[in-house]
């Protein structure tokens, strides 16, 4: 997120991206496709031999596969590093990005959220730290989901911490340095 973005006497405090674990079926899916893939090149060569037009065409299908699948994993692992959440001195800002295809962003007043409810469901959020966060604003008729973020607990105690006011006269930097640090906003 660029500086230019933000309003007047707003500074960035936190950026988070998703956590990586996000990028697993990513990474398994695009595996196993190769795998296949590989295994499907393999067999092409050893059929033309017998019959050349039809190792031709799945050799051409399994070259086409293996470039469509080299194509969605980095366009996956790119949307994984622009999409971010960003906490500023006055809002939270969720971007997320799938170039050329989904440009979506979500912004909540800091002093319009009026409860923040963390979720981790599942083995795999609670080993690795990172899961849901629910924010219901005021006068709003449904959540705002923020998807995939890592420390929830620390996120959402420093978001309560910040409009509870515990950060008042403090700089921007003052605050960005206490959330950095372990310790315990409450």
């Amino acid at each position: 997120m660029s500086e230019n973005s933000l309003h007047e006497k707003e500074s960035v405090i936190v950026s988070l991206s998703d956590h990586w674990s996000v990028l697993m079926p990513t990474f398994v899916f695009f595996f196993l496709a190769m795998t296949f893939l590989s295994l499907l090149c393999y067999s092409a060569f050893s059929l033309k031999n017998v019959n050349e037009f039809l190792g031709a065409v799945i050799l051409l299908i399994s070259f086409i596969g293996i470039f469509l699948s080299i194509h969605f994993f980095f366009l996956y692992l790119v949307a994984w590093r622009l999409s971010d959440l960003v906490i500023t001195t006055s809002r939270i800002i969720n971007l997320d990005v799938l170039p050329f295809i989904r440009n979506d962003s979500l912004i909540v007043d800091l002093h319009q959220i009026n409860e923040i409810k963390k979720l981790r469901h599942g083995f795999s959020q609670n080993i690795f730290n990172y899961g849901t966060l629910l924010l219901l604003v005021f006068g709003g008729t449904k959540e705002i989901k923020l998807l995939n973020i890592k420390y929830p607990s620390k996120v959402a105690s420093f978001l309560e911490a910040y409009k509870n006011g515990l950060f008042n006269g403090c700089t921007p930097q003052e605050i960005k340095a206490r959330y950095e640090s372990d310790e315990k906003f409450m």
